[in-house]
């Protein structure tokens, strides 16, 4: 908690409104589960670079540009 909530490159948003919005549309268009979702959401809402997951799946999603944990470590 510490780290992410002091990192300079990381910034973390609240849930609001049209992040809901945006993540009722993902669950609806890609059936991602709720977490997910939210997620994603706010990644998009609030303009983020990258997503960083370890979740494979979210590679394949439109207009998001998703890094993978697991391709981070074979560098």
């Amino acid at each position: 908690r510490e780290y992410l909530t002091n990192a300079d490159q990381i910034s973390l948003y609240p849930l609001n409104p049209s992040v809901a919005d945006a993540a009722v549309e993902f669950r609806a268009r890609h059936g991602v589960k709720t977490a997910d979702a939210i997620q994603l959401a706010t990644a998009r809402v609030c303009g983020a670079d990258h997503v960083l997951t370890n979740d494979r799946p979210w590679g394949s999603l439109p207009g998001l540009k998703v890094v993978l944990l697991s391709d981070l470590t074979k560098r």
